[in-house]
């Protein structure tokens, strides 16, 4: 910091300011003596001020289950059966008014609607695993990219190339954990078993930057998912 004093005469004041480290090792701050300034890393889950609702798809077949960012119910193109499908371009257009699409605004939009499987059912004790990749040049829906925004569109200065991972937006790997319970023994559960199916929700949650570097992120709460159609077949063409 410097000053002007009366005269020609500049006086000058040096600052000089705590310097800090992480141990990748431990995950816990370093002082500049070399000492830590921290216990230990406290992992464990705590209750938040207020819940925030997600919208899970769920499509099951005998053998496999797959988790879906849009799925769209109605009469089918080709036939007077109800389908469950992947596209709209599936349904019957004359009957369009009659179909129903539900989205989950949380997941990654494709134009093709890809979605991700895992191998189970829906049986009490199961548990669903699901890993949902983000890639970092993902504008459509990188939650840390914003396309015209200068400092956030992963663009060089001149806007000729792409950054790397890390500079402006990180790749997301979300982990979808669903574990399914056993329907209570009260007369509501036991009478709406067929069309419910309740568990505990966890999320991981993997940020990759530069040079490989991570940091990971842990969530968890309960899920109920609410049967919406019978049909086990999944039209995708």
């Amino acid at each position: 910091m410097a000053a002007a004093a009366a005269g020609s005469t500049l006086f000058t004041r040096a600052r000089t300011f705590a310097q800090y480290s992480f141990d990748r090792a431990t995950g816990l701050i370093r002082s500049s003596d070399g000492a830590y300034i921290s216990a230990g890393v406290n992992t464990n889950l705590t209750p938040v001020a207020r819940p925030f609702a997600l919208r899970l798809i769920l499509h099951g077949d005998s053998t496999n289950v797959n988790l879906m960012q849009r799925v769209f119910v109605g009469p089918s193109a080709v036939s007077s059966d109800t389908i469950v499908a992947s596209r709209e371009s599936l349904l019957d257009a004359k009957q369009i008014g009659a179909a129903r699409r539900l989205s989950a605004a949380h997941l990654p939009y494709s134009t093709n609607n890809l979605f991700w499987g895992t191998v189970g059912q829906f049986t009490p004790g199961s548990v669903l695993s699901f890993t949902v990749p983000l890639d970092y040049t993902d504008q459509t829906s990188n939650p840390f990219l914003h396309t015209f925004h200068p400092d956030h569109d992963n663009a060089t200065a001149d806007f000729q190339s792409v950054q790397p991972q890390g500079v402006e937006s990180y790749g997301i790997t979300r982990q979808i954990r669903l574990t399914l319970t056993p329907a209570g023994t009260d007369f509501k559960s036991l009478t709406a078993s067929q069309l419910t199916r309740s568990g505990v929700y966890e999320e991981t949650i993997t940020l990759a930057g530069k040079a490989g570097a991570t940091r990971e992120y842990r969530t968890a709460g309960s899920f109920t998912l609410q049967r919406v159609s019978p049909v086990a077949t999944l039209t995708t063409q």
